[in-house]
C-alpha cells in the first residue's frame, strides 16, 4: 500500500480522546466554549428545563379592599365597605367619612371567605 494512502486512511485519536482527527491533523470536533464539554453544556440545559414545572412561582399577593357609597334617596347614603382578610383577621384599614355624615343605626358585618363586608346607612346632616 502507497504511504500517500495510508496517511488519508490512518486516523488517530486527538489529545482531548473525545474527538477524533485524521492523522497529523486538526482535530474535527467543534470548539468547546469556556473550556467546558459540549454534553455538559447539553445535560445542564436538559436538567433546567426538566424542573422548569417544579419551580414555585413567587407573586404578589392581591388582596384589594372595597368602598361603595351609593345615594339612596337625597342625604340617604349606603355604604359598603369591604375589608379583606388573612385566615380570621382582616386588614387594619377603615375609611375615613367626611363629618357632615352621619351613622344611622348600627353596621351589619357579614363575614365571607376571604372578606369582611360592613354595610352601613348615612344621613348628611347638610353641613358641607
Amino acid at each position: 500500500m502507497p504511504d500517500d494512502l495510508r496517511v488519508l486512511t490512518a486516523i488517530n485519536r486527538a489529545a482531548d480522546s473525545t474527538s477524533i482527527a485524521p492523522k497529523g491533523g486538526a482535530p474535527t470536533g467543534y470548539s468547546e466554549p469556556c473550556g467546558i464539554p459540549m454534553r455538559w453544556l447539553f445535560l445542564t440545559f436538559v436538567l433546567l428545563i426538566g424542573l422548569y414545572p417544579v419551580m414555585p412561582a413567587d407573586a404578589d399577593e392581591i388582596r384589594p379592599a372595597l368602598l361603595d357609597i351609593k345615594e339612596q334617596n337625597t342625604g340617604l347614603f349606603a355604604v359598603t365597605w369591604k375589608v379583606p382578610m388573612r385566615g380570621n383577621r382582616a386588614l387594619a384599614i377603615t375609611p375615613q367619612l367626611p363629618d357632615s355624615l352621619e351613622l344611622l343605626g348600627s353596621p351589619t358585618v357579614q363575614d365571607v371567605p376571604g372578606a369582611l363586608i360592613e354595610q352601613s346607612t348615612y344621613k348628611s346632616n347638610g353641613n358641607a
